[in-house]
């Protein structure tokens, strides 16, 4: 199972840092029980977040909580400092995707995991800067408002880190807190910076708002396919 998996490699990076649940959860800026409620099973399905936070001081990357034991073990060890010296290339070959799925906004803390992906790095890192790689998220479209580029179960790349509401496809989250793939184009107009936001699908209309009244969740990097 994922989760045994993740709690597996997760107590193998806090014994290589010498953390307690309780030290690694308050230098990640978390709730002082986020840790012990993974560890536990009482959070299975941890937020991307709450793992990119615990990662950053665990000196981790993402996929090392995922991947198998026999890595974590050949990663070098010097006076309790991790040495990520690329003796794991094969491993580092691969990205780990988290597939989300959203909650609405109100509750973005608890979205859940469903599965883990692995991808190719370069493939990513040609799209992406290195430090955006592990912000990656796979989220399902739903609805047909983005017909025909975006059809209801298409996998779509997500950079959670661009949060900057520039032209280009975005995960929004609408006035009920509820999740949407959506085109915003900046239209310029006024003093305040404008967004329209467009549905593609022509028997939808579009709107347009302040940019700062927009929830976004990330940047759509790429729809991924299956040939």
């Amino acid at each position: 199972m994922v989760w045994e998996v993740l709690v597996k490699n997760l107590e193998k990076l806090m014994e290589a840092k010498n953390e307690s649940p309780h030290s690694l959860a308050v230098k990640a800026g978390l709730n002082i029980n986020a840790v012990r409620d993974i560890l536990v099973g009482n959070s299975r399905n941890p937020r991307h977040d709450t793992l990119a936070a615990l990662c950053e001081v665990l000196d981790a990357g993402l996929g090392d909580l995922y991947v198998g034991s026999d890595v974590i073990g050949k990663v070098k060890k010097t006076g309790g400092v991790r040495d990520r010296s690329r003796e794991y290339t094969a491993a580092m070959a691969v990205a780990t995707v988290a597939v989300a799925e959203l909650e609405p906004a109100m509750q973005v803390r608890n979205n859940k995991i469903l599965s883990i992906w692995k991808m190719p790095r370069p493939l990513l890192g040609a799209r992406l800067g290195p430090d955006d790689v592990e912000a990656v998220v796979l989220v399902k479209v739903t609805g047909d408002a983005m017909k025909p580029e975006y059809s209801p179960g298409d996998m779509v790349l997500v950079n959670s880190h661009d949060k900057t509401p520039t032209d280009g496809d975005f995960v929004i989250f609408d006035s009920f807190g509820k999740p949407l793939v959506r085109k915003l184009q900046s239209t310029g107009r006024g003093k305040k910076t404008m967004l329209k936001i467009i549905s593609l699908n022509k028997a939808y209309d579009s709107d347009e708002v302040p940019a700062d009244k927009i929830a976004i969740y990330g940047k759509v990097i790429a729809k991924w396919c299956w040939k």
